[in-house]
């Protein structure tokens, strides 16, 4: 896994240093649990990649990530949560 302080993050994740932080704080969180929970490397990973990735594209543009989405019903939801089904 990777260094909590610093998530290395998809190149095409959208964020800013403020939702960097964040990622990094949620990371580090799903680290923890993983270790007191003794999951496999293989869960403990998943669940490090799940905290890297659970808001690459907040930051991305509502028209990219309703483009991203056409076709699926989550094409209509708020702006709000986009960046999720994306």
């Amino acid at each position: 896994m990777t260094d909590a302080a610093e998530p290395r993050l998809p190149s095409w994740a959208q964020v800013g240093e403020k939702r960097r932080g964040h990622i990094a704080r949620v990371t580090a969180l799903l680290d923890r649990w993983a270790a007191e929970m003794s999951l496999t490397a293989g869960e403990a990973q998943t669940w490090h990649d799940a905290g890297r990735w659970h808001d690459a594209l907040r930051d991305a543009p509502e028209a990219e990530l309703r483009e991203m989405l056409r076709g699926t019903p989550f094409a209509a939801s708020p702006p709000g949560v986009l960046h999720g089904p994306a």
